[in-house]
């Protein structure tokens, strides 16, 4: 399914030949980073100051209306399922086809990923990568995703 034919927005992940989960390196989206990774620790002076603060993030890369995830990472109890949610509706606004999230796991699953046959991953990533997305416009001049208006 796709998000265009009432699929998940909320991605697919390669499967091997014989079903097993993708042949990728493991993710480490539920890992804790330590302090001072990614400078997205907490920071008490920003907070202190009524700053916005860094508690989850995804790390991938879009070719065409394709977006792999490597890694993500979160900070704190439930910040990893909002910020998987507002990418997926991000990426959908943005007109991507397809949203590789990797290797199989219940969270993702529990938000809307479902598996796709390799077969059938491999010809819809090589069709959609040659299609464009539409990121720039929905970010704005700012190329901003924290902006509110982004996520509407």
């Amino acid at each position: 399914a796709s998000w265009g034919d009432g699929g998940s927005p909320h991605g697919y992940r390669s499967s091997s030949p014989n079903g097993s989960s993708a042949d990728r390196a493991g993710d480490s989206r539920t890992e804790r980073p330590s302090r001072g990774d990614c400078g997205g620790p907490a920071n008490p002076d920003r907070a202190s100051a009524g700053q916005p603060q860094l508690v989850a993030g995804d790390l991938g890369c879009m070719v065409g209306s394709v977006y792999t995830s490597f890694s993500g990472f979160h900070l704190g109890d439930g910040t990893g399922s909002i910020q998987l949610a507002l990418t997926g509706r991000l990426l959908e606004r943005a007109g991507f086809g397809m949203w590789d999230l990797g290797q199989e796991h219940t969270y993702k699953v529990a938000l809307g990923a479902s598996a796709l046959p390799r077969r059938e991953f491999l010809a819809k990533f090589r069709q959609l990568t040659s299609k464009p997305n539409r990121l720039r416009d929905v970010l704005g001049k700012g190329g901003d995703a924290t902006e509110a208006s982004a996520l509407r």
